[in-house]
């Protein structure tokens, strides 16, 4: 008698456990629900503010491998994301292009900085073009650099007003010089 009592405590304590299982887990997968929604929104949000930026934007992993790409680079890339993502930047461009590039993201992720340049290239007519950059690391929750990220934007027009600029100065200065008084 004495054990089917005990056996009958232990049985109910054991449903009354399951019932208070199956509640927590049941508001478990709400909170998970709720959260998940969230995040989706916040990734949503995020996406809708880097491809309203004017500048190109990109994402690499510590291999260089492409991560994301906003859709202004998509667009200077002309290609597709599933063209694009998971390749290197050997993949994508001339060898000593790439070796350039990728000597930059490893110097970013080595120290830890930002690395700020401006680069000529020749788009695909074979025209000088310039290009300001702006690499730096990307780091996880723990704070280890887990890639790097770019930021670029044209600058042709500065560049060659500059150059102009100089130019003319130069000029100016000949003349200047040329001059008896």
């Amino acid at each position: 008698v004495v054990l089917a009592v005990m056996v009958a405590v232990a049985m109910a304590f054991l449903a009354a456990v399951i019932r208070n299982l199956r509640r927590s887990s049941g508001q478990l997968e709400q909170l998970v629900e709720v959260q998940t929604g969230e995040l989706r929104r916040s990734e949503a949000l995020y996406h809708a503010m880097l491809d309203g930026l004017p500048l190109s934007i990109f994402r690499k992993d510590r291999n260089s491998r492409l991560t994301l790409g906003n859709d202004a680079f998509l667009k200077d890339m002309a290609r597709p994301p599933e063209e694009l993502y998971g390749k290197s930047d050997h993949d994508l461009f001339p060898k000593d292009l790439a070796d350039k590039y990728r000597a930059d993201d490893q110097r970013v992720m080595a120290n830890g900085e930002e690395f700020h340049d401006i680069e000529e290239h020749l788009d695909s007519d074979g025209k000088r073009r310039f290009v300001e950059v702006m690499k730096t690391p990307v780091r996880d929750h723990d704070g280890k650099v887990i890639g790097t990220q770019c930021a670029y934007w044209d600058v042709t027009k500065r560049v060659k007003a500059e150059e102009s600029l100089k130019e003319s100065e130069g000029r100016y200065r000949y003349l200047a010089n040329a001059l008896p008084q």
